[in-house]
């Protein structure tokens, strides 16, 4: 027998992988679905699922990342920003759709302003941490 792995693993290795994107990927799907629903947040379905598939996609990109690096590999900055910047726009965009508005506003302000938090936070932890660059 030779040590060269055939076609079988890479299959098997490929199944394994794309059987975690699903169970990583559209339970975060369905509950950004009901979180940015229309009626919550005043935001369009369309868009909602727009953004709820981008912010599952983020997800599972994040995990798949970890899981290469090893189960206690931390999360990059570009994890942590997104983490922050997600969790600061659906509570924003909550917040700006439960007062009933609509339009652009519902889009846009939670838009910068998750990104302002998410840029801040990563701003004060490279301040407070102190981490060598790479």
């Amino acid at each position: 027998m030779s040590s060269e792995p055939d076609d079988w693993d890479w299959i098997e290795r490929l199944t394994a992988r794309v059987l975690r994107w699903g169970i990583v990927g559209i339970p975060s799907w369905l509950i950004c679905l009901a979180a940015l629903n229309e009626g919550l947040t005043g935001i369009p379905f369309a868009l909602g699922f727009v953004i709820a598939s981008v912010i599952a996609m983020i997800v599972v990109v994040v995990d798949d990342h970890r899981r290469r690096q090893g189960p206690r590999a931390p999360l990059s900055r570009f994890g942590r920003i997104m983490f922050v910047w997600v969790a600061a726009f659906l509570i924003l965009a909550m917040v700006i759709g439960a007062a009933g508005r609509s339009g652009v506003a519902v889009m846009l302000v939670p838009f910068l302003g998750a990104s302002v938090i998410a840029g801040l936070a990563e701003l004060g932890r490279e301040m407070v941490v102190r981490t060598p660059r790479r």
